[in-house]
């Protein structure tokens, strides 16, 4: 007993003395890292000296490194709300907050319409979350909400679960492998420790800095399959059970009204991402053999014996995700709309790669709701009664979670109501039966129609040509939906005249001149329409309503320096007031050189991209974009010379290898643009956009027949990319018509011998 005491008296010791360590190490880094809040508001203050509440960009930093940290979308409140004042809080994921423009997201639909049934009050839906945001962010997020002395708080996320921060399929994801670890790690994301290691690694790890920032951009993919019966889906579950009830502990503390609100997701037309195997060989193949005789029999119309098989099969794997989604398309070509609908469920359930809610979690969000008696909006089954026989589908989304903007507005108008059906919020709304605008005069109102439909939609078209989407079997489907709709809107924009471009948007700005988003938009259509002085008032009233905002500072100084204003006079708009700028001047810098170059200002960009090359010489973001400022500018020797450079600071960026071995290209260096797309292929062989990118260069340089190879092995890979059929439509121009093909087996795409 006596040695078991001491034992326990020497662990005491050690865990007193690591504590004492932490303590210390903790003090240190506040004083020697440049510290920022850990929160997600901040105090600020208004120009009038009014307290405020804004938005803290380097709460991002918490959760990813500073180089590829996204801010959280504007927040703008006055600390001490107006009497007679509305405010309301939306907690949520990507989906939610309306990415990849909340502009028009649920936030916006929802304040519009509340104002309706409240036209005398000031009406504000704040939206609180981060791009990716899962329930391990949205749970830090909500520590602010007392801060906010909101009305009401909704509450609605699921789908980043698996592939947001400190989830398992995040960079860091083999470090959270049960829930409890997860929530260590969050806690200490709050630390100067954390901040200080993230600095450290960022200006003395450059090569690791760069690779991390490069990688993000790569698609999702996951080394390991989730399996159903996987323990990282468990760890999933009890961290959102846990998270999610925390959180609406904090909302209740914080709000009289609190609405969970279920996620619904595209099923219909959203094929799993990927699908997890049995490990018996032997069933294994029997599985693939019925699969291969379900798929051939659907192909001929035997709808019947196809049903058949996909029924065989899922008895020996039922977890089996592309065998359900297929059987439940049989199933619903042969009228079976509730099997169809069970199937469909049961193949998001089983994605090997759930990128969306599943079932699960949101009958945790149903059981939570409740448990504590609060009014559920259940999402998932309006959806349902709005989609065609009761299955969502591109109806309602326009890929995978994102909603379109009808989806947006039945939303905002069934939360309205839920809302307007909680007595403590009732009273709020003097008007309660006022009628609401149609979601086609709203669409107008907001400029979402036909702007910001353009502009989500190719978007969204992009995105869909990369892993993970390209292995969807309805990937050529909805590539399709997208550029229908993309180029539909794109038709109504050019339908608009410049000067009635000009018109809307002038008026537009000035009649909501506190309106951010407004304010952004109308500056940067004002710019294109050739009114660049009031696109500079424009973005001088946003800059006056977010002085906080990065983005703001970015576009006004785009703004300026499109004009011809010199560099060294728009420079200090771009840094924060009190000169703690974090990696966001350097963020910025080279985005602002982006928008140059695509606005055909190449000059310009140059002196912006030296700068941020100053402040780190290992971002090859902004190497790249030198290089291709300098090209634009006459001077290729000097465009070769910095990526060059870059190569030099960080060799293993196949990014970097692929662009010089475009621009030896177009300065006709055959022999060096080989070895330099072959040392690309070695470093990420499965980085196929090589290939495009050397087809691009050679048709612009007129070689079409040259550019024939790559641009088709780049399209054997990645078939149905919108910019790579736009170069094919110039070859098939410009080429007579190939032969025809012959029965030669299918080669891998390779760069080699493109010169032959």
């Amino acid at each position: 007993m006596s040695t078991l005491l001491r034992l326990l008296r020497r662990l005491g010791i050690v865990l007193l003395v690591l504590l004492l360590l932490l303590g210390v190490a903790e003090l240190v880094a506040r004083i020697v890292a440049p510290h920022y809040s850990s929160r997600h508001l901040v105090e600020s203050t208004a120009a009038d000296g009014t307290p405020m509440l804004v938005d803290n960009p380097f709460f991002a930093y918490r959760f990813a490194a500073p180089r590829t940290a996204t801010p959280p979308l504007p927040v703008i409140a006055a600390e001490h709300r107006q009497p007679g004042s509305i405010r309301v809080v939306l907690l949520a994921d990507d989906a939610g907050l309306g990415l990849p423009d909340p502009s028009f997201g649920l936030a916006r639909v929802l304040e519009a319409l509340l104002q309706v049934r409240a036209p005398e009050a000031q009406v504000e839906v704040i939206p609180l979350g981060l791009a990716e945001g899962n329930s391990h962010t949205l749970r830090e997020s909500a520590r602010d909400l007392f801060r906010l002395q909101p009305d009401a708080v909704i509450l609605m996320y699921g789908n980043n679960e698996i592939s947001g921060p400190f989830g398992p399929a995040s960079p860091s994801g083999r470090l959270h492998t049960s829930a409890r670890l997860a929530r260590i790690w969050t806690l200490l994301s709050r630390s100067s420790l954390h901040l200080l290691y993230a600095d450290l690694r960022n200006r003395f790890l450059p090569r690791l800095a760069d690779r991390d920032a490069w990688k993000s951009a790569e698609p999702l993919t996951l080394r390991d399959r989730f399996q159903l019966d996987d323990p990282r889906r468990e760890s999933v579950r009890r961290s959102f059970v846990a998270n999610y009830a925390a959180t609406l502990d904090l909302a209740c503390g914080a709000a009289p009204v609190v609405v969970p609100v279920t996620m619904p997701v595209n099923l219909r037309d959203c094929s799993p991402f990927a699908t997890a195997y049995l490990a018996d060989e032997t069933k294994a193949q029997e599985v693939r053999e019925l699969f291969r005789a379900a798929i051939k029999a659907a192909q001929t119309n035997d709808l019947e014996a196809a049903a058949a098989r996909y029924d065989e099969l899922l008895v020996l794997n039922p977890r089996h995700a592309e065998g359900l989604f297929r059987a439940a398309t049989v199933a619903l070509a042969l009228g079976r709309v509730a099997d169809a609908d069970a199937l469909f469920r049961r193949a998001a359930d089983a994605d090997a790669l759930p990128l969306r809610a599943t079932s699960h979690l949101n009958q945790v969000i149903r059981d939570a709701a409740a448990e504590r008696g609060l009014p559920l909006f259940d999402a998932d089954q309006l959806f349902a009664t709005l989609s065609t026989n009761g299955i969502p589908g591109h109806d309602l989304f326009l890929d995978h979670v994102h909603f379109s903007f009808a989806a947006t507005y039945a939303l905002a108008r069934g939360l309205l109501e839920t809302l307007q059906g909680a007595s403590a919020f009732a009273p709020l709304l003097p008007a309660p039966d006022a009628a609401l605008p149609p979601a086609v005069e709203l669409a107008s109102f907001l400029l979402q129609n036909p702007w910001g439909e353009c502009s989500v939609a190719d978007t969204l078209l992009h995105q869909q040509v990369s892993q993970p989407f390209l292995r969807q079997t309805t990937h050529t489907n909805t590539l399709a939906y997208l550029r229908g709709l993309r180029d539909a809107a794109q038709a109504r924009v050019d339908a608009i005249s410049l000067r009635q471009t000009h018109a809307i948007f002038a008026r537009r700005q000035e009649a909501r001149p506190g309106d951010l988003a407004f304010s952004a938009r109308a500056a940067y259509y004002l710019l294109r329409a050739g009114d660049a002085a009031r696109a500079e008032t424009a973005a001088r009233s946003a800059l006056s309503l977010a002085p906080h905002r990065y983005d703001v500072r970015a576009l006004l100084c785009f703004i300026l320096s499109a004009q011809g204003h010199p560099f060294d006079e728009v420079l200090p708009i771009l840094h924060a007031p009190d000169g703690h700028d974090g990696y966001f001047d350097v963020l910025y810098a080279t985005r602002v050189a982006s928008y140059l170059l695509e606005a055909e200002h190449p000059e310009p960009a140059q002196p912006w991209l030296r700068y941020a090359l100053g402040r780190d010489p290992s971002n090859s973001d902004a190497s790249i974009l030198l290089s291709q400022a300098l090209y634009r500018t006459d001077q290729p020797a000097e465009a070769v010379a910095a990526l060059r450079t870059a190569i030099e600071q960080t060799p293993d960026n196949p990014l970097l290898w692929e662009e010089l071995a475009s621009l030896y290209c177009l300065t006709g260096e055959w022999d060096e643009s080989n070895d330099a797309i072959a040392h690309a292929e070695r470093i990420a062989p499965y980085r196929f956009k090589r290939l495009y990118k050397l087809a691009d260069a050679l048709i612009r340089l007129r070689q079409y027949r040259r550019a024939a190879k790559p641009l088709r092995q780049y399209l054997s890979a990645v078939p149905e990319d919108p910019d790579a059929l736009v170069l094919q439509s110039i070859l098939d121009e410009q080429l007579p018509p190939p032969p025809p093909p012959t029965n030669a087996p299918a080669s891998t795409p390779s760069s080699k011998l493109f010169w032959q």
